[in-house]
């Protein structure tokens, strides 16, 4: 992502049930909202201003949380 960074633009992910996610659990398409959470938020964290997801309320509340773990880090994200 910091070379994505690097060309200005904000950065969109859409994780949310994809396939590569599976390689973690295992999981069948319909039951990857904890793996899609945990890829958003990391992309997050990592300067992604954008996500696509399928579940509205999840993403909402880990933008949500990102936010203020951002606030209130030492500067660095």
């Amino acid at each position: 992502m910091a070379e994505f960074k690097k060309l200005g633009y904000p950065l969109l992910i859409g994780a949310s049930r994809k396939k590569f996610l599976d390689l973690f659990q295992n999981r069948v398409v319909n039951e990857r909202e904890i793996e899609t959470v945990v890829a958003h938020t990391s992309a997050i964290l990592n300067g992604a201003k954008i996500i696509r997801t399928h579940h509205i309320e999840n993403g909402r509340r880990m933008i949500d949380i990102c936010q203020k773990l951002i606030e209130n880090s030492d500067g660095n994200h």
